[in-house]
């Protein structure tokens, strides 16, 4: 996934810590316009790097990981929502996001940008 787009994901989880409505709907705009962005991006690179025959095998892994993530985080995201106010249960994404999604990100990025020979600005 782009960088920017794990910034802006990170950023809305981040807006959950304002309370009122005004986090809340911010929020959510702010990571479902990322989610606009992520899938028409992620379905070209993946239409793009992985090859035809294995093409439909490969979202099919691809599309149940995802679901198996899901299923397995919602009880956990639940329970939490229930022990804590769910604008800081929400809010806790940013720092998983930090600590996590955005260093993962930006590793994949220079792997792949090494595998094509593409030179990324850093």
């Amino acid at each position: 996934m782009p960088v920017f787009l794990t910034l802006l994901q990170m950023a809305g989880s981040a807006l959950s810590f304002v309370t009122g409505p005004a986090g809340a709907i911010t929020s959510v705009y702010t990571r479902k316009f990322a989610d606009g962005f992520r899938v028409p991006i992620l379905v070209t690179i993946q239409n793009r790097e992985i090859e035809s025959r294995y093409r439909a095998t490969a979202l099919s892994a691809i599309a149940l990981s995802g679901n198996i993530l899901i299923s397995l985080s919602g009880p956990l995201i639940g329970m939490s929502m229930e022990r804590y106010q769910p604008s800081s249960t929400m809010g806790y994404f940013f720092f998983i996001g930090l600590l996590v999604v955005l260093p993962a990100a930006w590793i994949l990025r220079s792997r792949t940008a090494s595998h094509t020979g593409v030179v990324t600005e850093n």
